[in-house]
């Protein structure tokens, strides 16, 4: 027999029921995309993947290496100043006057003309040989002849001039070193011409073989 148990106290709460429930859409976040993409052309070969593999470069003649080129470019450049470049350092060293500066400013157009024209030679030999690093060795180019000069600077010091301070000396090849690399700076702009070179190869080339194809193994 069941025992009668008194009433609780506290009554009992209702059941909480809502009126609905919920809907719940599931959807991958990648559609929008998908359907974005869905004009896009397919690639004809999908196993065709492209590696940037740089071009091995064969071995090139003895003449070609780049400390050889390097120094032989400056050559010339040098070559075109150096009569003008005696009058220079003695109008400064000497205390003479300088008054040739219609003379002066043919030999720059001389020298602009001559850097141009020997870096696009070894350029264009550098390139026929299957080497395409070009860009620093033709901004070294003609830019050695900055070392000719100071070495030109060092004869004239120990021939010409009669020094014999270590002060003066010091204050000598510091202004000579100065002057170097300011030459070597100024020379240096031939590269521009380098980059003209190659830009109408590739302009030429356009159509035929591109010249990444040149450089890049695929």
């Amino acid at each position: 027999m069941k025992e009668d148990r008194p009433p609780s106290p506290h009554p009992a709460e209702p059941e909480y029921k809502p009126e609905s429930e919920p809907v719940k859409v599931e959807a991958p976040i990648s559609e929008p995309p998908d359907l974005l993409g869905l004009d896009d052309p397919i690639p004809a070969d999908h196993s065709k993947i492209n590696k940037e593999i740089p071009r091995k470069i064969p071995e090139k003649a003895w003449y070609m290496n780049p400390v050889f080129s390097i120094i032989i470019g400056g050559i010339l450049p040098f070559g075109a100043v150096f009569i003008e470049l005696f009058f220079i350092l003695t109008s400064i060293w000497l205390h003479q006057f300088y008054y040739i500066f219609g003379s002066l400013f043919l030999v720059f157009v001389i020298l602009i003309i001559t850097c141009a024209e020997i870096t696009i030679v070894l350029c264009y030999f550098q390139l026929c040989s299957e080497d395409y690093l070009w860009s620093w060795r033709s901004y070294l180019t003609s830019g050695s002849s900055a070392l000719y000069l100071f070495l030109y600077a060092s004869f004239y010091f120990f021939t010409k001039l009669d020094i014999t301070k270590a002060v003066s000396g010091v204050l000598y090849f510091g202004y000579m070193l100065i002057a170097s690399y300011a030459f070597f700076v100024l020379t240096d702009d031939s590269e521009i011409s380098d980059s003209a070179m190659v830009s109408t190869i590739r302009i030429s080339m356009k159509g035929k073989k591109s010249m990444r194809s040149l450089f890049f193994q695929q």
